[in-house]
């Protein structure tokens, strides 16, 4: 048993897509079967087979269809092997960086909450909206006042200093705007 606890910051698996595409292709996979199944019990295609399979039947390897098919059939299997391969965006932040082993992680969508919960209370903010991904935080404040450069001004001090608060293993880019409303 190892010592190092595991990483809280791990990336997502394509779960979702990878499902779908298993049942599409356990669909196909099942009317191929159904449909060579009826053939060797009857001798011919199903009804809805007969003319799809004639055509398909008389296509040549050297087809521009075919190598065109073929083609964007070999287009799709390396995007699909490369979302396999590469996980998704990691949904959470490394916090509070020491030299205690174990990592504390903090979920995107708890900081935005609680950046959106701060902002809120600075002078001239009517709401604030966040969006945190790995390496970059995006704010916008929404304000009545006719000068919006001192809430923007406001809205960037606390946004830092509750991020600083977090103390996030590596800073993130804050990027925030100011938008007047009526």
């Amino acid at each position: 048993m190892s010592t190092i606890p595991r990483p809280l910051v791990a990336r997502p698996t394509r779960t979702v897509p990878a499902t779908l595409l298993a049942l599409a292709l356990l669909t196909a996979g099942g009317l191929a079967l159904w449909a060579l199944g009826a053939l060797l019990l009857t001798g011919s295609w199903p009804a809805p087979l007969q003319e799809p399979m004639a055509r398909l039947g008389a296509l040549r390897l050297a087809d521009p269809a075919f190598l065109a098919a073929a083609a964007g059939c070999a287009i799709l299997g390396i995007v699909l092997l490369v979302a396999a391969l590469r996980p998704g965006r990691p949904r959470t932040r490394a916090v509070l960086g020491d030299a205690v082993p174990g990592t504390t992680a903090l979920p995107h969508r708890d900081l935005e909450r609680r950046l959106r919960a701060r902002l809120e209370q600075v002078d001239g903010v009517r709401s604030a909206r966040a969006a945190a991904g790995p390496r970059t935080v995006r704010i916008t404040v929404s304000t009545v006042l006719e000068d919006t450069a001192p809430v923007l001004a406001a809205a960037r001090r606390a946004a830092h200093g509750t991020i600083a608060e977090i103390r996030p293993v590596h800073d993130p880019r804050v990027l925030v705007r100011a938008r007047r409303t009526s």
